[in-house]
């Protein structure tokens, strides 16, 4: 990966940190690594080096970014723990990036070659980037039929004008906010699908580690990029290599709630978060997948990769749900509504939570379903016989006495409303299940959920998912709008 930026200046300060654990070898300008004491950064022919270490055991050794520094005028200087560049007309500043799997793979060279050979007009950069860009960002656009003079102005004369009458909701900012998201969602994509803060955090330490968090935030960021017509931008979600979804797993139903990108490995373990024990985390990280296959009608995709993942997941479901109730349904323990716990326990660990079970009947019909288009699992005895009955044992949902889809559907476990997450709206948002015409009387108890769900601690996911349900469950019952999208 090729960073650039360039900009007019009167003077640049660039400070690192110097790491002294290894000898300076041939052709390393400056290493560095976060919450170490600062020393001076050597420095040579206008390149500046950055290693850093990743927390040990936990992926990759390390990381090192190269940055060719060309000035047009002026001085680059070093002072202390900063490289200076003073009275240059102009700035242009090339980054690439590698990583490496041991401390004895340090090697800045192919870096430093490669930059060397790249052209410093920015102009000529930037022009080999616009075409690629322009042609992902202008297969989409969103029109909501305002005066043209609003387009003109800037985003934060959109947001003041918003704050300024809150009462309605500013169409064109609106419109700008979806141009906004589309954009960062290309700019964030590529080997890797984006972070759980982006690429921009601006932080050694960005919060939750940046890792991939799969119960809401991933999801969220991924969740445009089919109806977008963005599948180049999704690449790195369907890798079962790169991305966090259990396309190759072998245990699908243990699919990591929170995971590092590196090797689909479950992280962050503690009491309070016993993600390990939350099956419904599967069904999720493969909607996008079923659903690239829903907008491309691809067969080879459902048979190669996405088919084979899902009958994978039903079978787990099979060997998972082999308890029964009273009633001769079976039951979801261990069960985790991520992340909130029941009123009546405050343990974290459950039974029947609803979202599980919503999750566990998604994919038990998304695989029923690929197997009939492929011709599979048939005979009688095979999958699609089986998961069918399997279907029909799935417990019912439960509306509590305040008229609310209840979070988990099992007696005496009572819902905390207070919180972030709404698992328990799955059905509805991604999913389907929750509709005016099929589910009328689930509509109402989830609408019921979400007006006495509080919002905890204004985390950007639980603001996105909660009208995202609304949304969801209110469009087929509202008059068509004349606003234009395509």
């Amino acid at each position: 990966m090729v960073i650039c930026t360039a900009g007019t200046i009167g003077g640049l300060v660039v400070r690192g940190e110097r790491v002294p654990t290894r000898p300076p070898q041939r052709n390393q300008r400056f290493d560095a690594q976060p919450d170490r004491q600062p020393g001076k950064p050597s420095w040579s022919q206008h390149y500046l080096n950055l290693r850093a270490t990743y927390p040990s055991g936990q992926g990759a050794f390390g990381y090192e970014g190269v940055t060719r520094v060309v000035p047009t005028g002026g001085t680059v200087t070093v002072n202390g723990t900063a490289v200076v560049v003073s009275r240059a007309g102009r700035l242009v500043l090339l980054t690439k990036l590698d990583r490496y799997e041991s401390s004895t793979a340090w090697d800045a060279r192919p870096l430093h070659a490669a930059l060397a050979t790249l052209s410093t007009d920015y102009s000529e950069l930037r022009g080999r980037h616009v075409p690629l860009h322009s042609a992902m960002y202008d297969r989409s656009r969103l029109d909501l039929n305002f005066a043209a003079a609003d387009r003109k102005l800037s985003t934060s004369e959109l947001i003041a004008r918003q704050n300024a009458n809150r009462s309605v909701i500013d169409i064109a900012l609106l419109e700008r906010l979806h141009d906004s998201g589309r954009y960062l969602f290309i700019s964030s994509s590529g080997v890797l699908p984006p972070r759980l803060t982006g690429i921009w955090a601006g932080s050694w330490n960005a919060a939750w580690a940046d890792d991939f968090t799969t119960d809401a935030n991933v999801n969220l960021q991924v969740a445009g990029g089919n109806i977008l017509d963005l599948s180049d931008a999704m690449q790195g979600y369907y890798s079962p290599t790169g991305g966090p979804t259990p396309a190759t797993s072998t245990e699908p139903g243990a699919c990591p709630s929170r995971t590092d990108g590196e090797y689909g490995h479950m992280l962050h373990f503690d009491p309070g978060f016993p993600g390990h024990s939350w099956t419904g985390g599967a069904d999720w990280l493969l909607y996008p997948l079923l659903e690239y296959y829903q907008v491309t009608g691809d067969v080879t995709f459902l048979r190669d990769k996405l088919g084979p993942a899902l009958m994978e997941l039903a079978l787990f479901y099979e060997d998972f749900l082999t308890r029964t109730d009273a009633q001769g349904d079976v039951v979801f323990v261990p069960s985790f509504s991520m992340e909130n716990s029941p009123a009546s326990t405050g343990v974290f660990l459950a039974i029947n939570a609803t979202g599980d079970i919503q999750a566990g009947k998604h994919a038990l019909r998304a695989a029923i379903d690929a197997a009939n288009v492929l011709g599979v699992e048939q005979r009688s005895g095979q999958g699609v016989e089986r998961w069918t009955a399997l279907l029909g044992k799935l417990p019912p949902y439960t509306i509590n006495r305040d008229g609310v889809l209840a979070e988990w559907s099992w007696p005496g476990l009572t819902d905390r409303y207070n919180h972030r997450h709404v698992h328990h709206l799955y059905g509805a948002w991604p999913l389907h299940e929750i509709n005016p015409e099929d589910e009328p009387t689930l509509v109402a108890a989830s609408l019921r959920a979400l007006a006495l769900r509080g919002d905890e601690n204004l985390s950007a996911h639980g603001s996105l998912r909660r009208p995202a349900g609304v949304r969801r469950r209110c469009t087929s019952v509202r008059r068509p709008s004349r606003r234009r999208s395509r």
